[in-house]
């Protein structure tokens, strides 16, 4: 789910992210070439609703977290996605 953000972190918010997520056929999606990444339909056995509990999982553990950008809502990667650099 991390890596399916990566796409549109600090550009969408978390239905963009669920709708990367369940393979959506979205206008604005499609435009944004948002359907050729890898995790595009990743969940697409999952309604909406759930894979939006998932991503709504991942912000209140700290993986994500929500920023507004002209007054709508973003997701950015929260300290704890990140890779840290004593891993090396």
């Amino acid at each position: 789910m991390l890596h399916a953000a990566d796409h549109i972190v600090g550009k969408a918010g978390r239905s963009m992210l669920a709708k990367i997520l369940k393979g959506s056929r979205d206008k604005k999606l499609l435009e944004l070439g948002l359907n050729d990444s890898q995790e595009y339909g990743f969940y697409r056995h999952l309604t909406i609703a759930q894979i939006t509990e998932r991503v709504d999982w991942m912000i209140k553990n700290d993986f994500l977290a929500l920023d507004c950008l002209d007054d709508m809502p973003v997701l950015v990667f929260e300290k704890r996605s990140r890779w840290r650099d004593d891993w090396i």
